[in-house]
């Protein structure tokens, strides 16, 4: 089989021609290699341009050459050396995608070769004398070893192996002393190794130890007789084949002691010397199968008796046995094999008289071929493959075998030659060949598609594989189950045609036979009775090659068989009948299946097979093709029941249907005999009952009432719901008395006085309290008739007393009311309404509380009250009067030009606009703000500065200064709406919803002027303004107040262009106006400062009041301040300002090069929000290198571009 895989694959390597043109460097190591081995002469050359034509080139006369190639490259090589001076090292390296190798008479050093082999290589061949090998390289898996002599020791180690997937190792003079090679097994048991293909060449038995395979070995001439000891190491191989043509002893120890339960398979062909003693194989393990002992000399024996005690494992099912010497045949010791083989091995005795299928029954293989058997072979002996070639057998050879003689495609007389048998030369008829044929498996989960041939005398395994064909000539698979007896047929992924054929000799018709395996009943053409009055020919398909199935009765009498095949049967009628007689039923059965006919006598009837053969349930007239059914049938083929109705006429109030025998009643009556009156019940009972037609009522399931049950019936829980009130069955609820209340009126039921007030509070029924609610408003009292005021705001008087407001929710009853500024009363009382008091403010100064007492209530509002005076003093005087003019009404000042700040000491500059020095802000840098869609919070970018500033969170605090709730305000805005991509509105909620704070940014395009709360002030270009609503506050009490805090910090962004001419330690200050509340921040990095304005003003409930400002903390880089916010029972809504300036000490020339500013612009990453109004000015990343220059020029610069 290897010789023809290497000519097939010659023939594959062949199909590549040298028209394929090599790469450069391949070619150019093609011509090196073959010039050093001496065999360039073989490569065809062009005469005009002297390229030598590589590819395809093939010569298998010595020295060998072959190149084959695709694609440019080569991939496979066939190389012989004739110079015994070069050393084969790493010359393949070049050939990068070679895959197939094989070097003859290569002189190569072992140590570079191995190590230098190509990357893709898979297959290498080495032939020639005194090789030597190493470890292999993993990427080989196909290696062949043909070694002529070896005359240096080879040790062949199998670590060096263990990648490969088939390893031949030959040996091709077997001469003595030419041979060095053994096997070392140095596995170490990591892994099992598992080639697919083990076959080598040896001087010694190997230990095999931690190999998984079939191993073919060949023992060398004067092979190392004592390693037979090795072969118990073999118990992970599955089979072993050992061949040698030297005598030695049989290592019956050892192979006694062998135990595996992978191994199936052990062979030896072998002339053993002799025996020690009998070769115990009884326990050596559960998968053997396979024992054969071939080659083994006459000295193979114990003393004439068989010398081996055989395998007793279930598995275990052929045996051979081929040149040893047994004195007297004996089957006693092959009770448990399939197939025996016991040839040439000089054995007398005869076959048993008749074979004991009993003991023997798993036997179906028996070769004795060149023995010296004398006797007979009974019929018994049919069940067997049977040969017995070259013995001294007489008499009959069983018809089971001679009615195949005669067939030269078959030969089964070969099996017989050499003997004395009469019948040799005589073939007996196939008549007795008697096939039938069953559906198997069909088809199996691997798609298989199974038949099985069983019969009398159906062959064996001498018959040939196509046999059995369907109709459209696919042959059949065989397998030879039990010779003579049973054969399985299968085809794969293809089902057969429902007739096959079985042809035994494609020369000889009388062993042709059709067969059906899909049980059609015998199908009858015609009927031949004219011929005489007994004997009757039926012509058609479907019938039987075995007679003893066939039961044909014509009328009462019984016609027997003669003959019969798939198309014809020939009968005879125990007794004459009357020639008379018309349309006489007959019926013609094989095995289970039957069909029945009419005949005629005295003619040749014409058979009309009727439908389905009428079911049975009456007969055919087959002269025209007709049912005549049974009294209880009906229809064309019978196949419908006939019953009639009781009564026939269903009473008059119905018809009967005769397929059923039952009554099909009027729509006015109904029971089995149509006795009964039908009438409809309303709505058919909706589906919740039961209709009861006679009388056209329904009767409801449990759970529903009523004429038609459509209205649902449900039980209280307790049916009697407490004894307080009456169950509503239709809904299952309870409907309580007056005094009681709950699904089961379990609870008691009290009325509330005035019902808390008209229901401004909630009443408790089980206790008749009223819980009085706080928020919008504050009730208290019994019936929640009595309000808890709030204070939300003021205006103020001057400092010299006067007309003061006070605003808040007051409710209408005023009783014992009184007003205090500070500790001051605000008398006379002009006007007290629900939301508003108006009173005579005494003199005074600075920040005090209010106190409202009404009702017996005194109500306390901190720090509310700001005194007001006419003649405020500014910050730091606004610089100077080039910078900025103060306002003494409100003690703001009014900046000029781009300066800004509280004390106008700082540098605005807009984001956008042609300046003098080509970035559009006289050389100023530039803000961008942006704002951060994961914290809420703005961050304002200049050049490497970074300023953020983050709404934290909102706090409610009781009258103590006690902090009640608390809720972050970070990571949780939802975007609202975006106008015009300027004007930015974020919103959430807090308190379940109930409380909804709004948080609006916008990008100031141009200068404007804005009031809020009545206070005046400026928003320049490049702004960015922020607003903060909080709506709907639920406080815990009518004394607490809210505090919302805000938090600014800087930081510096890594650019590559730093300004390093600035100062970049980072100041944080805080200012507070004349009434100690805090009006501005300013964090200071790099001569630019974040200036935030804090408004002492908020609108509370839509009335402007004064708020104060406190520092909260304060660190190296950030500070946190609280706006105190007064009790805002509608809607608190404020208004911070905060902006990027530049310091006048700022330098922004620090070396030559050009200046260059980028801009990043306003993104909303996710929604985003806020409760403050931020007043970005000038915001930029600006990215420059600075050059130094003097600070006179650049003070000059600045008050130059403020005068203009």
């Amino acid at each position: 089989m290897l010789k023809f895989f290497f000519f097939y694959l010659f023939l594959f390597f062949s199909t590549f021609t040298n028209s394929q043109t090599l790469i450069k460097e391949e070619y150019d190591c093609l011509e090196k290699l073959l010039t050093s081995l001496g065999t360039l002469y073989k490569v065809k050359q062009n005469s005009t341009t002297l390229e030598y034509y590589f590819c395809g080139s093939m010569d298998y006369n010595a020295p060998i050459i072959g190149i084959f190639c695709d694609g440019g490259s080569v991939f496979r090589l066939e190389l012989q050396s004739t110079n015994t001076s070069l050393v084969f090292r790493d010359e393949l390296l070049c050939f990068q995608n070679l895959v197939d190798a094989s070097l003859s008479s290569v002189v190569y050093d072992k140590d570079i070769l191995f190590t230098s082999l190509p990357q893709k290589l898979y297959r290498f061949q080495l032939s020639g004398d005194n090789i030597l090998l190493s470890l292999l390289p993993s990427k080989i898996k196909f290696f062949i070893v043909s070694m002529n002599t070896q005359t240096i020791s080879n040790v062949i180690k199998f670590s060096w192996l263990t990648n490969l997937e088939q390893i031949f190792v030959r040996a091709e003079l077997d001469i003595g002393g030419k041979n060095l090679i053994t096997f070392e097994n140095d596995l170490d048991g990591t892994k099992i190794w598992g080639p697919t293909v083990f076959s080598i060449a040896s001087l010694n038995i190997p230990n095999l130890q931690y190999i998984n395979s079939y191993i073919q070995l060949r023992l060398l001439y004067g092979f190392d007789q004592l390693s037979w000891g090795n072969i118990t190491s073999w118990s992970n191989m599955v089979g072993a084949e050992i061949i040698s043509d030297f005598p030695s002893f049989f290592p019956s120890t050892a192979i006694s002691q062998l135990r595996s339960n992978n191994l199936k398979k052990l062979s030896f062909k072998i002339p053993f010397s002799g025996l020690q003693g009998f070769i115990d194989l009884s326990l050596l393990g559960n998968s053997i199968e396979t024992l054969s002992f071939t080659g083994t000399s006459r000295d193979f024996t114990m003393g004439g008796t068989f010398p081996i005690i055989l395998p007793t494992n279930q598995a275990f099912s052929t045996f051979i046995l081929k040149d040893a010497y047994i004195e007297t045949f004996d089957m006693s010791p092959f009770s448990n094999v399939i197939s025996l083989s016991l040839l040439n091995n000089t054995m007398s005795g005869s076959l048993a008289s008749i074979f004991d299928s009993e003991t023997y029954g798993k036997l179906l293989f028996l070769d004795l071929s060149n023995n010296q058997m004398t006797g007979t072979i009974d019929d018994s002996f049919c069940s067997l493959d049977i040969i017995v070639t070259g013995n001294n057998m007489e008499g009959l050879i069983p018809s089971c075998f001679t009615c195949f003689f005669g067939l030269s495609n078959i030969n089964l007389e070969s099996r017989f030659t050499g003997n004395n048998f009469i019948n040799l030369n005589q073939p007996s008829s196939p008549s007795i060949i008697i096939p039938n044929i069953v559906r198997g498996d069909f088809p199996s989960e691997n798609g298989v598609y199974e038949l099985f041939l069983f019969g009398e005398n159906i062959g064996g395994n001498w018959v040939e594989k196509g046999i059995v064909t369907t109709l459209d000539g696919v042959e059949f698979y065989i397998d030879v189950l039990k010779p003579n007896k049973l054969i399985r047929l299968f085809l794969y992924f293809s089902a057969p045609t429902n007739i096959v054929y079985l042809n035994y000799s494609p020369s000889n018709s009388n062993y042709m036979f059709t067969l059906s395996w899909d049980n059609t009943p015998p199908q009858l053409k015609n009927v031949d009775w004219q011929s005489s009055t007994t004997d009757l020919v039926f012509d058609g398909s479907f019938f039987t090659y075995n007679i003893s199935i066939i039961n044909i009765t014509i009328g009462n009498e019984n016609c027997l068989a003669s003959t019969t095949t798939f198309y014809q049967i020939k009968c005879t009628l125990s007794n004459v009948i009357d020639s008379s007689l018309q349309d006489i039923i007959s019926f013609i059965t094989i095995g289970n299946l039957t069909t029945q006919f009419t005949l005629n006598p005295g003619l040749i009837n014409t058979i009309l097979n009727c439908t389905n053969n009428c079911n049975y349930n009456g007969y055919c007239l087959s002269d025209i093709g007709q049912c005549k059914c049974n009294s209880n049938y009906q229809g064309s083929d019978c196949s419908m029941p006939y019953i009639e109705c009781l009564p026939i006429d269903c009473n008059g109030n119905g018809i009967c249907i005769n397929t059923t025998g039952k009554c099909q009643c009027d729509s006015g009556h109904q029971g089995n005999a149509c006795e009964l009156p039908f009438v409809e019940c309303l709505n058919d009972c909706n589906g919740n009952g039961i209709c009861t037609n006679t009388t056209g009522q329904c009767r409801c399931n449990s759970n529903y009432q009523g004429s038609d049950c459509g209205i649902p019936y449900i039980e209280c829980n307790p049916i009697d719901c407490n004894g307080n009130g009456v169950c509503t069955n239709s809904t299952g609820k309870c409907q309580c008395d007056s005094n009681y209340q709950g699904n089961a009126c379990e609870l008691p039921f009290v009325e509330c006085l005035n019902d808390c007030n008209n229901n401004i509070g909630k009443c408790n029924n089980q206790t008749g309290i009223c819980i009085c609610p706080i928020n919008p408003h504050g009730w208290s009292g019994v019936d929640c008739s009595i309000p808890l005021h709030t204070i939300s705001g003021a205006a103020p008087s001057n400092t010299n007393g006067g007309i003061a407001s006070i605003y808040g929710w007051f409710g209408n009853i005023h009783t014992g009311k009184q007003v205090f500024i500070g500790n001051q009363e605000c008398t006379p009382i002009y006007n007290f309404t629900e939301t508003e008091i108006i009173c005579n403010s005494p003199a005074g100064t600075g920040l005090k509380s209010i106190s409202v007492i009404q009702n017996s209530i005194n109500v306390t509002s901190k720090d509310i009250y700001q005194y007001y005076s006419n003649d405020k003093q500014c910050p730091n005087h606004c610089t100077s009067t080039l910078n900025g003019i103060c306002n003494s009404t409100t003690g703001y000042c009014n900046c000029i030009g781009r300066w800004s700040g509280y004390d106008c000491s700082l540098y605005s500059n807009p984001s956008t606009g042609g300046g003098s020095d080509g970035n559009g802000n006289n050389g100023l840098p530039v803000s961008n703000t942006t704002i951060d869609g994961n914290t809420g919070g703005t961050n304002i970018n200049n050049q490497q500065t970074n300023y953020q500033i983050l709404i934290t969170k909102l706090i409610e605090i009781d009258f103590n200064g006690n902090q009640i709730n608390e809720y972050s305000l970070l990571n949780k805005w939802t975007i609202f709406s975006n106008i015009s991509k300027t004007v930015y509105t974020f919103i959430q909620s807090i308190q379940n919803d109930q409380c909804n704070i709004t948080y609006t940014i916008e990008e100031i395009n141009n200068d404007r002027d804005i009031s809020f709360a009545g206070v005046s002030f400026k928003l320049t270009s490049g702004s960015v303004k922020m607003t903060v609503s909080i709506e709907n506050y639920q406080y815990s009490s009518n004394l607490n107040t809210l505090q919302l805090q805000m938090e600014s910090s800087v930081n510096e962004i890594q650019t590559n262009d730093k300004n390093d001419c600035n100062n970049d330690q980072i100041e944080i200050n805080s200012t507070t106006n004349q009434d100690n509340s805090l009006n501005y921040i300013a964090i200071k990095k790099d001569s630019k400062v974040l200036n935030g304005r804090f408004i002492d003003r908020i609108e509370s409930d839509g009335k402007s009041t004064f708020m104060q400002t406190v520092l909260i903390s304060k660190s190296n880089d950030s500070i946190t301040v609280g706006m105190n916010l007064p009790h805002c029972t509608k809607k608190c809504f404020l208004d911070p300002d905060f902006s990027v300036l530049i310091s006048p000490e700022f330098i922004d020339e620090c070396d030559d090069d050009k200046r260059e500013s980028w801009f990043l612009p306003v993104v909303i990453a996710v929604p985003v929000g806020g409760t403050a109004a931020i007043a970005a000015i000038g915001y930029v990343i600006y990215k420059k290198r600075f050059v130094e220059t003097p600070l006179k020029r650049k003070l000059q610069r600045l008050s130059t571009s403020v005068a203009n």
